[in-house]
């Protein structure tokens, strides 16, 4: 399956859903998607650690961007992973 570049997620499901496809997708979607033929199971052994990133605008205008920016900013593994993210921004 292509990764990446132009495929979306739903392109990539779809194509399992018409069997042309596997892939290895995030396990969230288990709870959000329900495409017809398309089974979700988890992988054997050890999770897989993978990164996430937040991006946002230097002078924030939502309050609510604001607030999920603070929260962030106030979780204790957050704030060890990712020390750069600077208080003064917002």
């Amino acid at each position: 399956m292509p990764t990446g570049s132009t495929a979306t997620t739903r392109a990539v499901l779809t194509q399992v859903s018409l069997g042309t496809g596997v892939a290895i997708v995030p396990s969230v979607l288990k709870d959000v998607v329900s495409l017809p033929g398309v089974r979700f199971k988890p992988l054997a052994g050890k999770p897989i650690p993978s990164g996430v990133s937040v991006v946002f605008r230097r002078q924030e205008r939502w309050m609510a961007v604001g607030r999920l920016i603070a929260q962030l900013r106030e979780t204790p593994a957050l704030s060890v992973i990712y020390p750069q993210m600077e208080r003064s921004r917002i």
